[in-house]
């Protein structure tokens, strides 16, 4: 699909906004960990914490952080540095949406299937408005590598096999908390068979099946790259 100057500069923007509000988690996490590792009262925590030098801005995302560890700290932080992954994945999509039903380049757009509901018939631009909407929110609940998969197909992009993987892992590695305390799962193994992470001594540790996943500073920092480098790719 060719992208006009217009669309570039919007997906400049969506993207931007991405690595600004990655770099205010990492940066959040940085600042409490200091404080936390120095074993500081949870007023002082909680106020470095919403500091709005250091403010998570516009993802909304509110953490109490009272009786909170470092570890649970890094996975809040892990996991909402994956969903800003996602809204970033999710706002191209929709501005690749809009740009292809005001009638751009559609004849190179390729073939995706997507459910339309709730479509308003009321003039053209109404319905514009409610397909748009309606394919975002039937994107959204894609498997996740359908979703990485559409998008690049859209635009015509290729992400470098290896920097996939390694943000198809952490996406898993969300999950696995979210779903299940962070204990895998033998369902949740990539091909490999073990996810690799960076303890706080700078030794690369595999996890398997059955082991608690610990993520540690490193791994937070690893993470907001390969999301930038990823991200980059979309900038075309």
């Amino acid at each position: 699909m060719v992208v006009n100057m217009s669309q570039k500069e919007k997906i400049r923007k969506i993207r931007n906004k991405l690595i600004r509000n990655c770099d205010d988690l990492a940066t959040k996490l940085e600042k409490v960990s200091r404080l936390l590792l120095r074993g500081e009262a949870h007023d002082n925590v909680q106020k470095a914490y919403n500091d709005k030098d250091t403010g998570i801005g516009p993802t909304n995302i509110v953490f109490n952080t009272s009786g909170i560890g470092l570890s649970e700290l890094r996975v809040l932080i892990h996991a909402a540095l994956v969903q800003e992954w996602h809204i970033f994945l999710e706002s191209v999509f929709a501005e690749v949406t809009h740009h292809f039903l005001k009638g751009k380049q559609e004849s190179k757009l390729p073939k995706i299937k997507f459910q339309l509901k709730g479509l308003e018939l009321k003039n053209i631009n109404q319905l514009r408005k409610s397909i748009s909407y309606s394919v975002k929110a039937s994107y959204s609940f894609l498997p996740y590598k359908q979703r990485i998969g559409n998008l690049c197909k859209l635009l015509d992009v290729t992400i470098d096999s290896n920097l996939r993987r390694k943000m198809e892992d952490h996406v898993t590695i969300r999950n696995i908390f979210q779903h299940n305390r962070g204990v895998i799962k033998p369902e949740d193994l990539p091909e490999c068979g073990y996810f690799e992470l960076i303890d706080d001594n700078g030794i690369k540790r595999k996890y398997r099946e059955k082991d608690q996943l610990v993520i540690s500073q490193t791994d937070i920092d690893n993470l907001n790259q390969i999301i930038k480098d990823c991200s980059q790719k979309y900038e075309v």
